[in-house]
């Protein structure tokens, strides 16, 4: 059976193209996705290839997993030498990639890393109807942004298509540690003025004690809550070019943002309540501060050990910190 919409997606966020799938259908649009249209004992390959040419609507299912996949991007680029209509639907905040630019670039995108996936399918749904019912200004926007001229094509491997040369694991750790002291050092400032409001408010007395101290520190450690908390890319990590990538359905939680944050600003808070003890017990305080400073290596040491350079925060989140 012939069908009209081809949804490409990786098997990372099958759910959330079963839920597309299933909102499109109930909308009497007829969807092709694997594997549920591969008949037992069919062959992947050659299935996918006859579903994509029969198809008029490529739905991609567009994710930090999608971007990175070599089988999703073979699949753009038979729909897109094919001349297909192809409409990006991105599920996480996340740029493409220059091999994905090249085919999806020039699209009309529809964002829906926020809000309800079913609203944002409903909306694709009536996207879709229109094209099928041969609305001509959306054809012939469709026609101006696909590069008509590619007629030769192939089917691209996983080792013929170009590898996308990933940094050491040593230059990933390097980043990072630098991008931690700039959001520190930015926080220091901040934890400068923080200290100079604090002593307009408290007074001058306290000049020059353990709290104005506390004062700074406090500072620093709430410019690192900010950034973690309200969605806007460090100072740190927009200078070398880092950025998180959130799973689906942790990224809009306010919850797993403030666990992520705690666990990772543990040995800093650690160091935080050394400072406050050190002014009842100097030792206990000073040992505080040490067992904070050992947290800071325990929690960069699985950035070199883990497949994806994920720190402590990041391995119990399911965040990854990457290169764009």
């Amino acid at each position: 059976m012939v069908r009209d919409i081809f949804i490409s997606y990786v098997n990372e966020d099958k759910s959330a193209a079963d839920t597309i799938c299933t909102n499109l259908e109930n909308y009497g649009l007829q969807c092709w996705i694997a594997p549920r249209n591969i008949a037992p004992g069919e062959k992947y390959a050659p299935a996918i290839i006859h579903a994509i040419d029969n198809a008029k609507i490529v739905v991609v299912v567009f994710s930090h997993n999608s971007d990175q996949s070599a089988h999703v991007r073979t699949e753009i680029e038979r729909a897109f030498n094919h001349e297909k209509m192809i409409i990006p639907f991105r599920i996480e905040d996340i740029e493409p990639s220059d091999e994905m630019q090249y085919f999806i670039g020039s699209r009309q995108w529809l964002d829906a890393f926020s809000g309800s996936l079913d609203g944002h399918t409903n909306r694709l749904a009536d996207i879709i109807k229109k094209h099928l019912n041969v609305d001509p200004e959306l054809r012939e926007t469709q026609k101006n942004t696909i590069s008509s001229h590619v007629k030769q094509f192939k089917i691209t491997s996983d080792e013929e298509f170009p590898k996308k040369i990933e940094p050491s694991k040593f230059y990933q750790y390097f980043c990072r540690y630098i991008s931690f002291i700039i959001d520190y050092s930015v926080g220091l400032v901040f934890g400068f003025f923080f200290f100079l409001a604090g002593i307009a408010i408290i007074g001058n007395q306290l000049n020059g004690t353990w709290f104005t101290s506390m004062l700074w520190l406090v500072g620093i450690f709430f410019w690192i809550i900010i950034t973690d908390n309200f969605k806007i890319r460090s100072s740190g990590k927009a200078l070398l070019g880092l950025k998180i990538y959130w799973p689906s359905d942790k990224m809009n939680s306010d919850k797993w943002r403030i666990i992520r944050s705690l666990i990772k600003n543990g040995p800093l808070l650690t160091c935080l309540l050394g400072v406050l003890l050190g002014s009842i017990d100097t030792n206990a305080g000073f040992l505080m501060v040490i067992i904070g400073i050992i947290l800071y290596i325990v929690w960069g040491i699985p950035v070199l050990l883990t497949p994806k350079s994920q720190s402590i925060h990041d391995l119990v989140v399911g965040t990854v910190v990457y290169f764009r």
